[in-house]
């Protein structure tokens, strides 16, 4: 019997550590705080980065863009796990270049989307831009604009080298409302895929994100209608088995900027704090 009673105090002991354990650890993991990573800033007039991607602990993508000058250029930015560094990116036309998304397939194929302008205010018509990055350098790739208007890809999302989705948003007409543009990669080109809009108003998609080949979202807003004053409507949106949808916008005013600098910012994860060991 005192043999039990030991044995069943040593068990009672054991839990109630283990329990402390393991609540100083979810304390500490949910203490974990968020740190600035010092970042590159190459534009004179500001720069600011919109997404990032990852293939691994140390080898991260953060795509946007960076004010010079002239303009806006393409801004694209590596960390190697130690620190983070600006890598050359092309850029079309004499416009505004600018990159609102990205996605990693592996370290040899990470994708880039956005706009480039072509250039000069009265005349400046904006149109899709993807660059691919094959390990050496980023290039551009060609992808399809719906009309003559304006068009532009706000977000990417890959399920394999073969099969990458990007969301965004053209302009029909002349002050006609945004509609939803999507478009497909399988490998070999880029392609436009129909995509529903709802009621009279802008139509637009922010983000995409891809659980199969045949299971995919896309979310951004619709309006009710007019150009001018809308309502707007959060919108969930759902590709499946063959359907397609996706659409998003990005509205940039023109005017007076102030000078800017992003931050890059990461969140740490503090190692639990062990026991010493007892013989």
């Amino acid at each position: 019997m005192k043999l039990l009673k030991v044995r069943l105090f040593s068990c009672v002991v054991g839990a109630v550590l283990i329990a402390l354990l393991l609540t100083t650890a979810v304390a500490q993991a949910q203490a974990a705080p968020w740190t600035v990573v010092p970042s590159p800033n190459p534009g004179v007039a500001g720069n600011e980065l919109l997404a990032a991607a990852s293939v691994s602990a140390n080898d991260v993508w953060a795509v946007g863009e960076a004010t010079t000058t002239t303009g806006q250029v393409a801004l694209t930015e590596h960390w190697n796990g130690t620190a983070w560094s600006v890598v050359p990116s092309p850029n079309v036309g004499s416009g505004n270049n600018n990159l609102f998304g990205v996605a990693a397939v592996s370290t040899n194929d990470v994708w880039a989307v956005g706009l480039s302008g072509s250039g000069g205010n009265a005349s400046n018509v904006l149109q899709t831009l993807i660059e691919h990055w094959n390990g050496h350098k980023w290039s551009v790739v060609s992808s399809p604009n719906v009309g003559t208007q304006n068009n532009q890809l706000a977000g990417v999302t890959a399920v394999s080298a073969t099969d990458i989705w990007a969301v965004g948003n053209f302009e029909p007409a002349v002050n006609v409302a945004v509609q939803t543009l999507t478009e497909h990669w399988n490998g070999t080109a880029w392609s436009v895929v129909p995509s529903p809009n709802v009621g009279s108003g802008n139509n637009n998609l922010f983000g995409v994100a891809a659980v199969s080949t045949n299971d995919v979202w896309a979310v951004g807003l619709s309006g009710s209608g007019g150009r001018g004053a809308q309502r707007h409507r959060h919108r969930l949106r759902q590709r499946h088995l063959g359907g397609g949808v996706c659409d998003q916008q990005r509205g940039r005013a023109d005017g007076d900027r102030t000078v800017e600098r992003h931050r890059v910012e990461r969140r740490l994860q503090p190692q639990p704090q062990r026991e010493p060991q007892h013989p």
